[in-house]
């Protein structure tokens, strides 16, 4: 190993004048050699350092690890790495320090001594742990509001949950004309409330990375029709027309179906907010092997400094929805999530008092048969979904929900499909004891997830499967949004529906279980 020395003047005359305190010390820590940056760097008068062991200059903890290490590297003569150290300056305080150094040998290799460079890195440290305790900061803030949205989603959801079921019940009943047009506008009224409950689960979703994508081709002109069914009568109310310029039958791009529809209609429907006049257009155009999908409107436009902002979380712009009201804000940023998890591109572009467009470009692919897609897309043709709640299940059902109202509108509608419906109000513990009573094993559980007692839907459920000795199936009905709760049961594979659940969607999952 070549031997370093300054004993030499100009060895010793560069170091003086080096920017960087450099040191000597012998194999003891007994300071050789201290540059006029060095006394500076720790406030010593230049010259008064030397003759004094480093170990005086650390603290007391960092000194008995530095007597050793010194030791170490006598004997071992491992290669120099450089490292942090914390080191005392002559007023008392404490300073952090990158330490480079080398080996001062004899001639016949004999370390004798080492030889340091010294950087000053305590604002750099510091700034590192400021960054590190606002990153910390950020994050339980962030986990916090998703704690708060869980909680706050999950609670609003029982009562909606509720209105939705009984309101089922009302119009399956023969009314007159003016109470069946109060009862479409309570469902209208529930259907907006859901809207956007529905984007506080699919931000819930995003941030648990929860949100599985079945890539395969889509075919578009379906997704239009739905497009059209679900928002034409929105923009008919608020004086707008809703135009489509139909892509061809043929023509479908790779993507997930219901995240792809859940994209289009966002746009639509934050179109139709922020239009006030005129209309909204929805068009498909293909650019070479992708296709773009836009959605453009007639509204007040977007100054460019708010266009990528839009996108961002709860951001909305002043005043331009008007009276009717700009939701959570939460729109485009699903949007936006949406697409990243697809691998698509999003764009738009905007002209205050013109008007904005909105994009969304997929890859294209031709279809020649009935694409995987459009079974997800059927219900913009088929027939109406009421029609599947004529279909008896017949059917043994264990319901265990803690919200009374919820309860008691699942039982009636249980029984409406001919089941045999074992219920308990409150925790699984109330659940085991009404099936003990009842003798029987039910062909399916329907449990909520979030129940008192200390035992969670999913808890229920196990200790029913192991009380019985059978794999029961099951299905969690749940408002709750917490992304711990919901990995925690989708990862035990049981089919969870989101609170407020539609009639259709509840009779489709279910006889998808009772048939399997």
């Amino acid at each position: 190993m070549p031997s370093v020395t300054i004993d030499d003047g100009l060895t010793r005359s560069i170091l003086e004048m080096a920017p960087n305190g450099i040191y000597e010390i012998d194999v003891r820590g007994t300071i050789l050699f201290s540059n006029p940056a060095h006394h500076r760097l720790l406030g010593y008068e230049p010259g008064s350092l030397v003759g004094r062991s480093i170990l005086d200059l650390v603290p007391e903890a960092d000194a008995a690890r530095l007597r050793r290490d010194l030791d170490f590297l006598r004997r071992e003569k491992p290669k120099p790495e450089p490292y942090l150290n914390r080191s005392f300056t002559r007023d008392g305080g404490e300073i952090m320090v990158e330490v480079h150094w080398t080996y001062k040998t004899a001639a016949d290799g004999t370390v004798t001594g080492f030889i340091a460079i010294l950087n000053d890195v305590t604002d750099r440290i510091e700034a590192e742990a400021l960054r590190e305790k606002a990153r910390r900061a950020a994050e339980e803030a962030a986990a916090a509001r998703s704690r708060f949205l869980a909680t706050a989603s999950h609670d609003l959801r029982q009562p909606l949950q509720a209105l939705s079921l009984f309101v089922s019940r009302l119009e399956r009943r023969g009314m007159e004309p003016a109470a069946r047009e109060i009862v479409g506008d309570i469902r209208d009224s529930v259907g907006t409330l859901s809207s956007l409950l529905d984007s506080l689960l699919d931000m819930s979703r995003f941030d648990a990375g929860m949100t599985r994508t079945t890539i395969e081709a889509v075919p578009l002109a379906p997704l239009f029709r739905g497009i059209a069914r679900d928002f034409a009568p929105v923009a008919e109310r608020k004086g707008l027309r809703l135009r489509l310029r139909p892509p061809p039958e043929g023509l479908a791009v790779r993507s997930d179906a219901r995240l792809l529809q859940r994209v289009v209609g966002n746009l639509v429907s934050n179109a139709i907010t922020y239009t006030q006049t005129g209309g909204v257009l929805l068009c498909a155009r293909r650019r070479g092997a992708s296709v773009r999908v836009e959605v453009w409107d007639t509204g007040l436009g977007i100054d460019p400094d708010h266009l990528d902002r839009v996108f961002h979380e709860f951001y909305q712009i002043d005043g331009a929805a008007g009276d009717q009201g700009g939701g959570l804000g939460l729109g485009l940023a699903i949007v936006d999530r949406a697409a990243r998890a697809l691998g698509h591109a999003v764009d738009a572009r905007s002209r205050p008092g013109r008007g904005s467009m909105f994009a969304i470009t997929a890859p294209g692919v031709p279809v020649r048969a009935a694409a995987p897609g459009a079974a997800l897309l059927a219900g913009a043709d088929g027939q109406p979904a009421g029609e599947a709640l004529l279909t008896p299940l017949n059917a043994a059902v264990a319901v265990v929900e803690n919200d009374p109202a919820v309860r008691r509108a699942l039982v009636t509608l249980l029984e409406e499909w001919r089941c045999r419906v074992v219920a308990a109000a409150g925790d699984g513990h109330s659940l085991l004891r009404a099936l003990a009573e009842a003798r029987g094993v039910p062909d399916v559980i329907v449990a909520d997830l979030r129940l008192p007692g200390g035992m969670d839907g999913m808890e229920a459920v196990a200790a029913v499967r192991a009380e019985l000795g059978e794999s029961v199936p099951a299905l969690i009905v749940t408002g709750d949004t917490d992304p711990t709760r919901l990995r925690g049961a989708a990862g035990q594979g049981v089919p969870i529906l989101h609170k407020p659940v539609s009639v259709p969607d509840l009779h489709a999952a279910l006889s998808q279980i009772i048939g399997g």
